[in-house]
């Protein structure tokens, strides 16, 4: 019955994870293709920062005018008209409201892990070649020199990413290829199950991705396949 349950599975367009690496420019080719299913539900994140210009200016700027509140109160002849020029006095916090105005200063790179299982369903199925290929994302290739070169020969030039790069598409209701993804970390983990071949039944690995760049809201517009409405 399981193995009826994962054959149906890995059949199922709308279960497939496909992750394909070291894409090439123009997308069209890879080095590594990697198809799983996912164990868990998927989600990422992203934040924008939203904040205040003038906030470290206007905090230092009202401690010393705190500061001269103090000293007032200490010398109340001279003090006291300086603070009831400026505005303060007792508990005040010199602070107008007009410079608590957020402005926009960038949005990050979207994150988000996957937990993946790979199962050696039959003789010709080896979870470690999976791994092998997801392994390639993180670990670096060899330049001339003995330098070395980034993973999948990752190649990135004004501003923008020609090659070396990871695309993904979950089922049929999302794909993550513009901007182009890296893979941050790779967590495998072996079964101490071996078949009858003496290779793991099943692997399991949870990966990172992160985005190359920010994305516009065009490029996740795009992420959403065949979505209408918006």
């Amino acid at each position: 019955m399981t193995q009826l349950y994962i054959d149906r599975l890995l059949k199922n367009p709308d279960a497939i994870v496909l992750i394909r690496l070291g894409v090439g420019a123009g997308g069209k080719t890879e080095k590594y293709i990697v198809q799983s299913f996912l164990t868990e539900d998927f989600s990422f994140s992203s934040s924008a920062d939203w904040s205040s210009p003038y906030d470290n200016i206007i905090k230092e700027a009202s401690k010393a005018l705190r500061g001269l509140s103090d000293l007032a109160k200490l010398f109340p002849v001279i003090g006291e008209p300086i603070v009831k020029f400026l505005g303060g006095g007792g508990n005040a916090t010199f602070l107008p409201f007009a410079t608590t105005i957020v402005d926009y200063f960038g949005t990050s790179r979207p994150e988000f892990s996957l937990s993946l299982v790979f199962i050696a369903t039959d003789s010709k199925k080896d979870p470690r070649r999976e791994i092998f290929k997801l392994l390639s994302g993180v670990f670096p290739t060899e330049a001339p020199g003995g330098f070395m070169g980034p993973p999948l020969g990752f190649f990135s030039e004004l501003g923008d990413v020609k090659s070396g790069f990871v695309a993904l598409q979950i089922g049929r209701y999302l794909r993550f290829m513009s901007p182009p993804l890296i893979i941050k970390s790779v967590s495998p983990k072996f079964s101490k199950a071996p078949t009858s071949a003496g290779i793991p039944l099943y692997a399991e690995a949870t990966v990172s991705f992160e985005f190359a760049k920010v994305p516009s809201i065009t490029d996740v517009r795009g992420w959403f396949l065949d979505m209408t409405g918006v």
